[in-house]
């Protein structure tokens, strides 16, 4: 039943067009698209942020617990 429900409410989104699950395309309209982009655009900059301060924030904490725990 879970799976039933899932496809129903399944959208699949491709070139500013809606895709439902019966194959009917819906338009999107262009405020819709363009706030779409944006938050597009603001996930991939946390993510590159993501990727330089997740690595670098561990090896800080490992540097001063290790330190701190070897004296």
């Amino acid at each position: 039943m879970a799976n039933h429900l899932l496809n129903d409410v399944q959208l699949i989104h491709m070139e500013g067009q809606i895709r439902l699950p019966n194959g009917t395309k819906v338009a999107q309209s262009p405020s819709l698209r363009r706030r779409s982009e944006s938050l597009e655009r603001q996930a991939l900059k946390i993510d590159k942020f993501s990727r330089i301060a997740f690595p670098l924030l561990f090896v800080v904490l490992n540097v001063a617990y290790w330190s701190y725990y070897l004296r």
